[in-house]
């Protein structure tokens, strides 16, 4: 298992997962990237280590042509996002907002 660091975002169990800062250095805390804090779960390191309930960083294929849409669906995607991610993910909402979709949105107005 790789190192993730706070507010990195992991793939485990078939879904993504937002890495939150634990008391216990042998236990991974865990908030799902589209769920709330009730849903936060751990993962036992040493199991983890094994192969049991593995913890990998997440990708996600990148955007193609087809992809992009009008300023109204822009705006729409980038408030949900904004709104998704503003209350734990730590770096996720910089490295979102670093991403440029603000930017392109703001060009696309013009």
């Amino acid at each position: 298992m790789q190192s993730l660091s706070v507010g990195s975002i992991g793939h485990c169990r078939n879904r993504e997962w937002i890495i939150l800062p634990s008391p216990d250095e042998n236990l991974i805390l865990l908030r799902p990237l589209t769920g709330s804090d009730k849903e936060v779960c751990g993962i036992y390191r040493p199991l983890a280590n094994l192969g049991f309930d593995r913890v990998e960083p997440a990708t996600f294929p990148l955007p193609t042509p087809q992809d992009s849409s009008d300023a109204v669906s822009t705006e729409l995607l980038w408030n949900a996002a904004r709104l998704s991610l503003r209350d734990g993910a730590g770096s996720g909402g910089r490295i979102f907002a670093k991403s440029g979709l603000k930017k392109a949105h703001q060009k696309s107005e013009r």
